[in-house]
């Protein structure tokens, strides 16, 4: 998944927003072109726009250098999965406005925090442990529940939309439900990987007492 992610590091977040932009786009068009469209074409949509949902996360997944840009990709993920289960007839909107309202309240919450720490402390390196957590107590509680909520954890409505989202798949999409389950474990490990280096660790800075790595 590295390997594939360091494959992907050319997509730079202008051209990551503008290929996420246009491709939902045609998306949604499709959605509603689904008439003129051949079933057997149609059929494959669910799986090619999770596919490419997968493709974000692992984005997502190597990068180093904009924990906001990353951040993003996980969220936009989300709106993926619920662009691609809209391609069935029996998907709700109300199940689907319940799954992403959790995912845009963590999101939003998220990137505030970030944000924050950011105009605190000029950048976000997360190359490596920075140990934040050490003068941004409140910062690195609030991220963190984000994180939770990102990954559809038992707090927000999302967890219950993940569900939801599961029994759309029809039993011959193996394709579909192999994707989905990859997506969301790499998802919980980018953003857990993501917490832990900004907020965990030995502090960045050295102008106080550092505990050595064996403590």
């Amino acid at each position: 998944m590295k390997w594939l992610g360091r494959k992907l590091d050319g997509i730079g977040e202008n051209a990551a927003f503008n290929f996420i932009a246009i491709s939902t786009f045609i998306g949604v068009i499709c959605i509603y072109a689904k008439g003129s469209i051949p079933q057997s074409i149609y059929y494959l949509f669910p799986t090619f726009f999770a596919f490419v949902g997968l493709l974000m996360v692992i984005r997502s997944f190597t990068e180093r250098r904009n924990a906001q840009f990353s951040w993003v990709l996980m969220v936009v993920y989300h709106f993926w999965i619920t662009l691609a289960v809209s391609f069935y007839e029996e998907s709700n909107f109300i199940e689907m406005a319940i799954y992403l309202g959790g995912v845009l309240l963590s999101g939003i919450i998220g990137f505030a925090a970030l944000d924050r720490l950011k105009t605190l402390e000029g950048k976000i390196d997360w190359n490596d442990f920075q140990g934040h957590v050490y003068e941004h107590p409140d910062l690195a509680l609030i991220f963190f529940l984000s994180c939770l909520g990102l990954m559809a954890f038992p707090i927000t409505p999302s967890f219950l939309g993940v569900d939801l989202v599961f029994t759309y798949i029809h039993t011959e999409q193996i394709d579909f439900a192999i994707i989905l389950a990859i997506s969301y474990i790499l998802l919980g490990l980018s953003v857990i990987r993501m917490y832990s280096r900004i907020f965990l660790g030995p502090h960045a800075k050295t102008y106080h007492e550092v505990p050595n790595r064996s403590s």
